[in-house]
Parts: structure tokens; C-alpha cells; sequence
């Protein structure tokens, strides 16, 4: 599939990775084995695997099982195994304790609400829950405390503590509960504050705010199309209608409103741009780039497919500051590694899977089946390149753009299809083709996204108004295809009863397809 002058694939921590992913699956069954134990066999096996480090047929299993060994220990020590089928019996029961606010979901300032995940601090020791055990929380402060929840600050707060109970597979229950969440904490009220948030997170909190006022600059600050931008660049997604949310999801276009791959990969390339523009040294801009790229994260909120999403770029871009070939597929695999040895529940993560799964796929399927279309559909080959007009530059320049853009929406889909079938209960094979037009006026929107919030921080506000107004208009026609689309036959179709471990063995034989393809060209190593 790839052309022969392209870069190889490569991919140095693949057998780590895979190590790493069956170690934390096989930990997630099985807690029995003493991870001492487990450590020492992983120790043996990888000095083992060094022995026979020049014969690849020897190597291969033996470097494998060692990581097998070894993430399955780490796994034991770090997963929490309390399992929900064992707190059931727990009766509800009210507590005071002590949480630190890590993510907030909702905010209702109407009724001074706020509902998200907290990590316990102190806890009595009829609550049965433990320090650093995670916890959903929906919390009200006290009429007589002036304090607004932000992410980040300590409370003490009373309310009733209950063990979550599982629910289907698409459900709020389930999501909490993959992502180590074990209890509720509701009907509570904060009594005191114990500690503020750190300034930096006062900062991006106010930075927030500010970018907010740019990109609502303009007469339509309040209308639907203006929450769809907020939420494309600041990730704001509760600006959204349950309406839009619905009519999104239907079409397979939810993640352009997600701070995720698309937004961070664009904003990257703008940033990157910008630093060549001003005659930046080229092994100098990724060390200005990245952190301006990082703060911009967490403005946003730092979700994980952002975080997922920058730890990708920052992998890519370093590899220009030390003279390195760049080298997309390893950027993927160090990424995934880092993010699951950081937090290894992200394993179960819908969004982590999501983000993995169809990014490997782009890069393994979409790319080089663009390489091969594009080779096999060369237009004027009886002309030579010297002789070509515009029309014909423009001609290839269409051709290939639109090659591509098909490429990766079918490889996306690809990837994605089986696991929206059995986590939402629907494919979407119109996304195929919406996606194609979708991206490049997405990707043009958050372009002038991020200039307008260039140009609020130097310029008057007016100026943001005007930009703004360019964005509104691209969003309209996005928002207008979307709902166009919506009733479209096969646009959607149910695939209820699709079970998980389908979509993983289906995923697992894909991939294992593609990755079989590669190695038999020497293409990965």
C-alpha cells in the first residue's frame, strides 16, 4: 500500500504496549498471584529475552510474556479490585468527609449545584470508603457559605454515601464504574472549604472566562450556532441543547465538539506555522509551541482526549527538535504507553479506546490506502509536469485531497463502527461520507477559533466580532448539513444486542490484518 520512496513504519514499543495491555486485563480478573512474585518472573524472562535478543523468533514471545509478567504486577498494586457486586449490600448512609474536587460535570448556578468526581481525603471509618478512593458527587454549599466548587479545592461537606450499582453497558453507572468510581456522594452540602485551588488553576479558570467573551464577541453571542463554537473550541459541550447532542451523536460528527485529536492536531499546525512565519529556528519552535499547546489544554479543561491528544503531538514534534525522522505510528504507541502507566483505568476508558483505535487505524489503513488510490488514479501521466497549466495543478491538488479525506473517514469508521455498536447501539455508515465535508469546514473553524482568541489578547474585542462572524457562518453550514442528514435512510442503523467482547474480537482481527500486512513489507520493526 505505501509507496516505495515513503517513510517505514516503526514502532520500538509495540511489544511493550501489548505486554503492557494484556498484563492489565489479565490484573483486572485475576488479583491472586503476589505481585512479587509476578515481578521476579518478569525480571527473569526480560534478562532472558536479552540472551536471545538476535534471534527475533525467540525474542519476540519471551519480551512479551516478561511484560505480561511485569504490567500484571503493576496492575495488581495499582487497580483498584473493589469490586461493585461486593458493595451492594452496603446500605446508604450519611457521612461527613473530606473531598478534593477533581472534575466537574454540571454546574447549576441557579440552584448552587454541582455534580462531578472527587477524590476522598478523610473519611470516618463507619463510611467504609477509603482516603484516595474516587467518588461521584453532586453537592450544594450551604446558604451561608460564599463559596463557588472549582476543580482543584478541598471541602468538607455532609451528605448520603451509596455504592454504585452496574447498569447496562452505555450506562452513566458503568462509565463511573470503569473509570474506578465506586460510590455516589448525594444529597450533600458543603460545610467548609478547607483548602483553595491551586493559582495555576485560578488561571486557566479566568482565561476561561476571558476566551468565552472573544469568541462570543458579535450579535449572535446568544443564539444555538455561538454555544456550538464555544463548545467546538473551549470544550463547553453543556452549552449544548439535548437536541444538538442527539442529532450529533445520530450522525457520528459528537467528537468535533470534544477538545480531541482534530482540535489539538489543528491548533498545533497553526502554532507551528505561526513560529516558521516569524523565523523561529526549526529545532527551537517545538520547545515554544508545546507549552503554549499545553496551556491551552488545560484552559480547556485538560479532558483526557485532549490530554491523549497532546502527549501524541508532543511526541511527533519533539522528534523535529532532535533531528529525528518523525514518525506518527511510534508517537501513538509511546503515548499510549505513557497514559496507561500514569493511569491504567484509561485502559477502560470509551473515549481512550475511541481515540487509539481509530488513529491506529488512519495510519495503518487510511494512509497508505491513499497512497495506493492516488498512485493507481494519476491524472495527465501523458503530459509532462512542466508542460501542466493551473487547471491541471488544481485538478490533482482536488483529487488528492479528496482521496485522502475519503481514506481516513473510511478508516475511521472502520475502527470506530464496531464499538459504537455495541456502547451506543447504532452505527452510522452516513459518517463516511458527511465526515468528508465536515472536516475541512471544522478544521477551518477552529482555525479562526484560535485567531480570534490570537487577536482578542492583542486587539480590541470588535476585532474578534468580525473574525467571528466568519466562524458563524461555516458553523451554520456544518449545522445545516448535519441536520439535513439526520433523516437520511441508512444514515443510522440500531445494532442492539451487538455485544462488547464482539467489537474487541472484530477489532483484534482487523488490526492483527493490518499489522500482519506491514510486517510481511518490513514496514514495522
Amino acid at each position: 500500500m505505501y509507496d516505495d520512496k515513503e517513510v517505514p513504519l516503526r514502532a520500538p514499543l509495540l511489544y511493550l504496549l501489548l505486554g503492557l495491555i494484556s498484563g492489565f486485563v489479565i490484573a483486572s480478573n485475576s488479583a491472586v498471584i503476589s505481585p512479587i512474585f509476578l515481578a521476579i518472573i518478569g525480571v527473569i524472562l526480560a534478562l532472558l529475552s536479552f540472551y536471545f535478543r538476535g534471534f527475533n523468533y525467540i525474542w519476540s514471545p519471551i519480551f512479551l510474556c516478561a511484560c505480561v509478567c511485569t504490567f500484571w504486577s503493576y496492575a495488581n498494586i495499582r487497580l483498584s479490585h473493589n469490586s461493585s457486586e461486593i458493595l451492594h449490600h452496603l446500605p446508604p448512609r450519611e457521612a461527613k468527609i473530606s473531598i478534593k474536587i477533581e472534575r466537574i460535570f454540571k454546574s447549576d448556578h441557579t440552584y448552587s449545584s454541582t455534580s462531578g468526581v472527587a477524590s476522598v481525603v478523610r473519611s470516618p471509618l463507619f463510611s467504609r470508603i477509603a482516603p484516595n478512593s474516587l467518588t461521584y458527587f453532586s453537592i450544594q454549599t450551604a446558604n451561608n457559605l460564599e463559596i463557588k466548587i472549582r476543580e482543584g479545592m478541598q471541602l468538607e461537606a455532609i451528605g448520603v454515601l451509596s455504592p454504585i450499582k452496574s447498569g447496562s453497558v452505555e450506562s452513566f453507572n458503568n462509565y463511573l464504574l470503569r473509570n474506578g468510581v465506586y460510590y455516589r456522594f448525594e444529597k450533600s452540602v458543603a460545610l467548609r472549604q478547607i483548602k483553595a485551588p491551586p493559582s495555576f488553576a485560578l488561571f486557566c479558570e479566568r482565561m476561561n472566562k476571558q476566551f468565552l467573551n472573544y469568541l462570543r464577541a458579535g450579535k449572535l453571542k446568544e443564539s444555538t450556532i455561538s454555544n456550538i463554537y464555544t463548545a467546538m473550541l473551549l470544550g463547553r459541550k453543556a452549552d449544548l441543547d439535548k437536541d444538538q447532542i442527539d442529532r450529533y451523536q445520530q450522525t457520528g460528527t459528537m467528537h468535533f465538539f470534544a477538545i480531541s485529536g482534530l482540535h489539538v492536531g489543528v491548533i498545533a499546525a497553526f502554532l507551528y506555522q505561526f513560529l516558521n512565519l516569524i523565523r523561529i529556528p526549526h529545532n527551537i519552535n517545538p520547545w515554544i509551541g508545546l507549552p503554549i499547546l499545553y496551556l491551552y489544554v488545560e484552559i480547556t479543561g485538560s479532558s483526557s482526549s485532549a490530554v491523549r491528544a497532546f502527549l501524541m503531538v508532543a511526541f511527533f514534534w519533539a522528534s523535529f527538535a532532535l533531528s529525528r525522522q518523525p514518525n506518527s505510528l511510534s508517537a501513538l504507541i509511546n503515548s499510549a504507553v505513557l497514559v496507561l502507566l500514569y493511569e491504567p483505568r484509561q485502559l477502560w476508558n470509551v473515549g481512550f479506546q475511541l481515540s487509539y483505535t481509530v488513529v491506529l487505524s488512519i495510519l495503518m489503513f487510511g494512509l497508505p490506502l491513499k497512497a495506493m488510490i492516488s498512485k493507481k488514479l494519476r491524472p495527465f501521466t501523458w503530459l509532462p509536469k512542466s508542460s501542466w497549466r493551473l487547471r491541471n495543478h488544481i485538478c490533482v491538488w482536488l483529487m488528492d485531497n479528496l482521496i485522502l479525506l475519503f481514506s481516513i473517514s473510511l478508516a475511521a469508521w472502520l475502527a470506530s463502527a464496531p464499538l459504537s455498536a455495541a456502547l451506543f447501539g447504532f452505527i452510522t455508515p452516513g459518517a463516511i461520507l458527511l465526515n468528508i465535508i465536515i472536516i475541512n469546514l471544522a478544521a477551518l473553524v477552529i482555525c479562526t477559533g484560535v485567531l480570534s482568541l490570537f487577536m482578542g489578547i492583542l486587539l480590541p474585542i470588535e476585532v474578534c466580532a468580525f473574525i467571528n462572524y466568519a466562524a458563524w457562518l461555516n458553523l451554520s453550514v456544518i449545522d445545516w448539513l448535519i441536520l439535513s442528514c439526520r433523516g437520511v435512510p441508512g444514515m443510522i442503523v440500531e445494532t442492539k444486542g451487538f455485544s462488547l467482547k464482539t467489537s474487541y474480537c472484530i477489532l483484534f482481527c482487523y488490526f492483527s490484518v493490518l499489522f500482519y500486512y506491514h510486517h510481511r513489507r518490513d514496514r514495522i520493526s
